[in-house]
């Protein structure tokens, strides 16, 4: 059979290895995020986590340049990554353990790398808690609040008015996602993640099911006028 010849960026990440793979602490690594996936930009790092085990109480992470690749690494004892997990859940959160998921396992000294995988799989699958009443009302009297403030700041035409929209467009977001009980991706591939046919199938996050929101909340961000949010808090507070 012949051998998938490795790409630069595999070949980097070979190179900052070599000193963790013989060390007795380490257990395994797995490189992960969208280099794996494929939806990888020219400014894309390298992921990677290396796995400790148990008995270790340090924890490092950082960054290094090599071959002109950005690899970032996280070194954590397997304790410390299923509190990772833990904390993702009550966020309403899945990230860690999508890391892991979808990861590549580069070595595997004891197994517990692959065993971490089989339960981040399932993890997946698990829906969120819902928010409770006072919550719902909370978040709601917040939104109202908040969008009042800003109807001041495009009233006296403030240079502050911009910051401020996009403020309360993330928390809508974060509130109504929350609402829904559905899972974003990052900041930086969001339109991505609304709008890239295949995108959500890669990461493994359900697709966003309110497109009217999408709608809403898109034309809120690209025109950045004080109509358009007030449209996406009335749409969002009558739901």
């Amino acid at each position: 059979m012949k051998l998938r010849q490795k790409t630069n960026w595999e070949a980097a990440l070979d190179k900052f290895l070599l000193k963790w793979r013989s060390r007795p602490e380490v257990i395994g690594a797995l490189v992960s995020g969208s280099r794996v996936l494929g939806t990888d930009t020219k400014n894309s790092d390298i992921d990677v986590h290396i796995v400790l085990a148990d008995h270790i109480i340090w924890r490092e992470r950082g960054n290094c340049v090599i071959d002109n690749y950005i690899i970032e690494y996280f070194c954590n004892p397997i304790a410390q990554l299923n509190e990772y997990r833990k904390d993702d859940i009550k966020s309403f959160a899945h990230t860690d353990a999508r890391m892991f998921a979808l990861g590549r396992i580069i070595f595997d000294k004891q197994g517990a790398l692959l065993k971490l995988q089989k339960e981040a799989r399932k993890e997946l699958s698990a829906r969120f808690r819902k928010l409770s009443k006072a919550e719902i009302e909370l978040g709601k009297y917040s939104l109202w609040d908040e969008l009042d403030n800003l109807k001041d700041l495009n009233e006296n035409k403030s240079t502050f008015y911009s910051y401020s929209h996009h403020l309360l467009l993330n928390r809508i977001l974060e509130l109504y996602r929350r609402y829904l009980g559905a899972e974003i991706s990052s900041s930086s591939k969001l339109e991505r993640f609304f709008a890239e046919k295949g995108f959500c199938q890669k990461y493994g996050i359900r697709e966003f099911e309110d497109k009217r929101f999408v709608k809403l909340f898109s034309e809120a961000v690209r025109t950045q006028s004080f109509t358009s949010i007030s449209r996406l808090v009335a749409y969002v507070l009558e739901q």
